[in-house]
């Protein structure tokens, strides 16, 4: 990652701020006479739309040609409504009044990236960079220069959706790279509503302030490290409100804040749920990974049981390293009599599954309906009265979910997904879980990754093929502006 001067911009980012200063008083005369509008330097049309640009980038190797394969190679990325920014063509000066001003740089550079993925009605995946222009921000917008986001299994739902990976190819190079990968003929019903339309991934991810709109809250920003919840964070600039924005704390990286909110606030979100549903404590399955680790360190913390339902003999000895006390393996033959003994030794009685599929859901609520028949005297037809709840908020397996009906009849399965549950407890609530990530960012929240990587090289079939494991400890962090000068 860059390093960062006193003002906490990337090494180098002042001189490119201040480059061609001579020019700054016709700028800001511009500015002052359409407020920041700049028609026609900013791409903007006569009546304030954002301009939609067919460009053409060469391809490596063919300085200027445009040409790839014989043929022009163009792309059409659609912005919002808004003056039109080619954030790598203009640059942010600070304007007299404390407004943000946009600068033209003389020599020409390439315009900024994004990465999307289309499905096809042809049943086909299309994962490819475009360039795309970035508008200016409104008053209450900033401009954020993305450094780090991490590869999520919720991103890889969007990057690759159905489509057979093991049959996956890349065409050109460099910012020219097209993936391609069929979608089986038995799944592509299902992909219809996405049919033929590029989407912008990366759920998440932190950067640099570089441009702000005009409110106070907006002109605080500027400079600062910021990580947001905000969408198409594949991107090298995101334009984003500035109250979604989390400032980090003065020493911590972009990388650090990358994946402060779908692992934290999940995490998090989870006791919540429990606490709002009457349990006391919890069990988790998956449990070796980052978010598995960030919720054993916060159970600790707040004297909350946690059972952790792992894998393999090493995800045990990982967890049992960071003091967890209840982990099971699956894979043992012993599982359901550990798993029931945990159980009935936590009286857990809310589950949250990140495997979805198979048989697994339907043993733990067998395993929790044994461990609480055995504390209730008695014989009861219906089974226990105690009521057992599993959410699944993922799918490692992709295959159906069974349920044999051994578990008496006080129990739920239901889906678990953060944005409706931060819906559910509201602003305030949510800005509170905000704070206390935001405070132990470098702790409890902290993220580990295996790889730090390019938005050309997400791409990359051998990166796909470590990533897309969704594994323990191959997560991968995607940095857009990697190799950028």
């Amino acid at each position: 990652m860059a390093t960062r001067d006193d003002r906490g911009l990337p090494r180098g980012a002042r001189a490119h701020l201040f480059a061609h200063a001579a020019e700054l008083n016709a700028v800001a005369v511009a500015a002052g006479a359409r407020d920041m509008g700049l028609p026609g330097a900013l791409g903007e049309t006569a009546g304030g739309a954002a301009t939609t640009r067919e460009a053409t980038r060469p391809s490596s190797g063919r300085a200027g040609t445009g040409v790839r394969g014989g043929s022009t190679h163009a792309r059409r990325e659609k912005t919002r409504a808004g003056p039109a920014v080619a954030w790598g063509t203009l640059c942010p000066l600070s304007h007299p009044k404390g407004n943000a001003t946009l600068h033209r740089r003389k020599e020409p550079h390439p315009m900024p990236l994004r990465l999307t993925s289309t499905i096809t009605s042809a049943g086909r995946l299309e994962v490819r960079l475009v360039d795309v222009e970035t508008r200016a921000p409104g008053a209450d917008e900033v401009v954020i220069r993305v450094e780090a986001s991490p590869i999520n299994p919720s991103d890889l739902g969007l990057l690759f959706g159905p489509a057979d990976l093991s049959r996956a190819k890349v065409s050109g190079n460099a910012g020219f790279a097209v993936l391609t990968a069929p979608i089986p003929a038995g799944l592509l019903p299902a992909a219809a509503a996405r049919f033929d339309v590029p989407m912008a991934a990366g759920n998440e991810g932190a950067g640099v302030v570089v441009d702000a709109g005009a409110s106070d809250a907006a002109q605080a920003l500027l400079g600062k490290t910021v990580a947001v919840l905000g969408r198409e964070m594949y991107s090298q600039f995101r334009v984003v409100p500035a109250d979604q924005c989390l400032v980090l704390p003065d020493d911590a990286t972009a990388a650090e804040g990358a994946s402060c909110f779908v692992n934290p606030l999940t995490a998090l979100g989870f006791l919540e749920t429990m606490r709002l549903e009457g349990h006391s404590a919890l069990m988790h399955t998956a449990a070796a990974s980052n978010l598995g680790q960030m919720l054993q360190r916060i159970c600790d913390a707040d004297g909350v049981g946690l059972v952790n339902v792992v894998r393999r003999p090493e995800q045990v000895t990982l967890l049992r390293s960071i003091g967890a006390q209840y982990v099971v393996d699956s894979s043992a033959p012993s599982f359901t009599a550990d798993l029931t003994a945990a159980l009935a030794a936590t009286r857990a009685t809310l589950a949250f599954d990140a495997v979805g599929g198979g048989r697994l859901a339907s043993d733990i609520l067998a395993c929790m309906e044994a461990a609480a028949v055995a504390r209730e005297p008695g014989f009861n037809r219906y089974g226990s009265s105690v009521h057992k709840q599993l959410y699944i908020y993922g799918g490692l397996d992709t295959s159906p979910t069974e349920l044999r009906r051994n578990f008496g009849m006080a129990w739920g399965v239901g889906g678990w997904l953060l944005t409706p549950f931060l819906a559910r407890i509201g602003p305030e609530a949510a800005e509170r879980l905000r704070r206390r990530v935001a405070a132990e960012l470098k702790t409890t929240f902290a993220s580990s990754y295996a790889k730090e990587i390019s938005l050309a090289e997400v791409l990359d079939l051998e990166h796909i093929a470590v990533y897309g494991r969704r594994a323990t400890g191959l997560k991968y962090l995607v940095n857009p502006n990697k190799g950028i000068g």
